[in-house]
């Protein structure tokens, strides 16, 4: 579903142990800190369009 939407910018992100409650569990700033950056300067650590995941350790990898 995700590929059938088309927009000149898309973010995608997955984010280590965090499950569907992910903005009130343990990563709740991860996902707090990632989605102010996408609306106020829409890109996240450079980021402006693909799939990322966060390891537990913060680092943000391309996904393929």
């Amino acid at each position: 579903m995700w590929k059938a939407i088309k927009k000149p910018k898309e973010l995608m992100g997955r984010i280590a142990c965090a499950g569907h409650q992910a903005p009130w569990e343990r990563v709740a700033n991860d996902v707090h800190t990632m989605s102010e950056h996408w609306l106020k300067q829409g890109k996240v650590e450079g980021a402006e369009t693909g799939s990322y995941y966060r390891d537990a350790d913060g680092a943000l990898t391309p996904l393929e």
